[in-house]
């Protein structure tokens, strides 16, 4: 497995003690959410609501999924942010929750890292601060008997049609991305499912598809890059496929995500206090590339604050809102922090 960093690319990396922080925005939060947030320890994927009203949060050691739900203001000259209310979700197989997607405003899908990745309705009425107990009505244990899911990390919803739901996950240990097509109304809890992606994946960590649904980014957190894999005209994922595009320059790529418009795919790194935007201005993300811009987004003491190896410290989850104008990041250190985007990465 490649760990360490190639000393090639640290020199490419900005030194952490000599760079500039950028300004977060002002987020408002009751006190209850704040304090949800500051119980939650290391933190993983994060995750807005089709229809922008919910933000989930994984806390991974807790084994609890943070549900706020947010209101965006863009009508000032900086966007605005509050979390208005929380409830804390807890359940018997979340062990280590680590990915997370919407199937709709009101389903998700977690992948748990110690556990399976489980299909759960989420509580109906106002986020009072409760915490709240919640089951699974579907849940994938394994691809085939002889070759189950080992350590199912991330996972990305794909597509809906009638009572079928299509997921991608990424197993962690196997390294590799399987897919899944689950029918969870039908007797049985019947799903169909493959191994997608392989070759050349080490510890395929995060994973998001443009707005077009033509372009599949997935972290390749133990190479130091990004893959993307064009899926023009239907090209079905196979186990041989190679990737059409390569991302360079992150130390260890964790959370990503395109765009509105599909011409930059954000990425958080993990190894450092850095989000690194890739820009393809035509929309065609074939052949490799470095990143355009990069950002610091904690000082130096908050990063090593919870660097506890070098794959650690930095941010983990990534999110942006349908608008493209807000950045939304997870770590340790902080939990939930917000960007203008037009302003994070302007020189």
């Amino acid at each position: 497995m490649l760990a360490a960093v190639p000393e090639s690319l640290n020199r490419m990396l900005p030194s952490i003690a000599e760079a500039e922080v950028a300004r977060p925005l002002q987020i408002d939060m009751t006190p209850g959410v704040r304090a949800a947030l500051s119980a939650i320890g290391r933190t993983e994927d994060i995750r807005l609501s089709p229809d922008g009203s919910r933000l989930a949060i994984l806390g991974f050691i807790e084994h609890v999924c943070l549900l706020c739900s947010v209101e965006f203001d863009f009508d000032a000259k900086t966007p605005r942010i509050a979390l208005n209310g929380h409830v804390e979700l807890l359940s018997e197989v979340m062990k280590s929750p680590h990915g997370i997607d919407f199937i709709d405003d009101e389903t998700v899908v977690i992948a748990s890292r110690n556990g399976a990745v489980s299909l759960f309705h989420l509580p109906s009425g106002p986020l009072d601060g409760n915490t709240a107990e919640i089951k699974p009505f579907h849940t994938l244990r394994c691809l085939r008997s002889r070759n189950r899911l080992k350590m199912p990390g991330s996972v990305l919803v794909t597509g809906r049609r009638g009572g079928r739901v299509d997921l991608l996950v990424c197993d962690n240990l196997r390294d590799q991305v399987s897919e899944h097509h689950v029918f969870p109304g039908w007797p049985f809890r019947f799903s169909r499912n493959r191994i997608a992606l392989k070759t050349a994946l080490y510890t395929p960590d995060g994973i998001t598809m443009s707005a077009d649904r033509r372009w599949l980014a997935v972290s390749n957190h133990d190479t130091h890059q990004v893959f993307v894999y064009d899926r023009t005209r239907k090209r079905k994922l196979r186990p041989t496929m190679r990737p059409h595009g390569v991302c360079e320059g992150v130390a260890f790529p964790h959370g990503l995500r395109f765009s509105p418009d599909g011409r930059s795919l954000y990425v958080a790194d993990a190894g450092r206090p850095m989000i690194h935007r890739f820009d393809a201005p035509d929309g065609d993300w074939r052949e490799s590339r470095i990143s355009a811009a990069s950002a610091t987004i904690a000082d130096e003491a908050t990063f090593l604050k919870c660097r506890d190896n070098d794959r650690e410290g930095g941010p983990k989850g990534l999110e942006v809102d349908r608008t493209g104008r807000v950045l939304m990041l997870t770590s340790q250190a902080q939990p939930f922090v917000a960007f203008d985007i037009e302003n994070l990465f302007s020189d």
